[in-house]
């Protein structure tokens, strides 16, 4: 049985960057961490997602460790659900042009504005979804 319907993106080569992954990720360089996450919300402040930020390392960057499960997602969103609930999630894995760091954003509705606006930003057509009920 499908527990949380999730649906996935990847993008590689951004640009820009969305600013509050930007901002996450400056803030943990200036305090010499490899990881950092805030809590993203709309104009009227109210919680739309959150965003991780995982420095690269290694041969393989961390997008595709996500990519390919060697790194898992699972847990960045059971983190979004223990405070949020068990709702359908979008979540978007981007690295910038520049590289230096993959940012993990969930949305917390799957089809809200913050995950049409990822999709639209980043060219990530919304895919199918052969698991949904009814199809």
């Amino acid at each position: 049985s499908v527990v949380r319907p999730t649906l996935f993106a990847f993008a590689d080569g951004v640009d820009p960057m969305f600013e509050a992954a930007r901002e996450t990720w400056q803030a943990a360089r200036s305090e010499g961490e490899a990881m950092n996450t805030q809590v993203l919300r709309n104009t009227d402040n109210e919680v739309t997602g959150a965003v991780y930020v995982f420095a690269e390392s290694g041969e393989r960057g961390r997008l595709e460790e996500f990519r390919e499960g060697a790194r898992p997602l699972e847990p960045l969103l059971d983190r979004v659900a223990e405070s949020r609930g068990e709702a359908p999630r979008a979540v978007f894995v981007l690295r910038p042009a520049g590289g230096g760091f993959t940012a993990v954003a969930i949305t917390l509705r799957k089809d809200g504005q913050l995950a049409e606006t990822m999709r639209d930003t980043y060219d990530c057509p919304r895919p199918d979804e052969p698991l949904v009920e009814g199809d």
